[in-house]
């Protein structure tokens, strides 16, 4: 689980709510029932944006899976004669 993750939810006009992980890595966010795209924004991490469907009769949950970005580094080494 990662703290501090910032967890999106977005309807069609943008975003409806924001919050972010606490530190187990779990979430609550209130919205109305509808239509929504879940999107969690780490640095360092992608995570594929999920549609959910929310119900005033019953709680939704989703189980979020971080990938590790590509990092992309450069080394540069030089030698002289001494």
């Amino acid at each position: 689980p990662l703290a501090n993750v910032r967890i999106v939810l977005d309807a069609a006009t943008g975003p409806v709510s924001t919050t972010r992980t606490t530190p187990a890595g779990t979430f609550s966010l209130d919205a109305p029932a509808g239509e929504y795209v879940l999107r969690v924004v780490a640095d360092g991490f992608d995570a594929p944006p999920q549609r959910v469907t929310l119900d005033e009769a019953r709680e939704a949950s989703a189980t979020i899976a971080l990938q590790v970005r590509a990092v992309a580094e450069q080394v540069v080494v030089s030698a002289g004669v001494v």
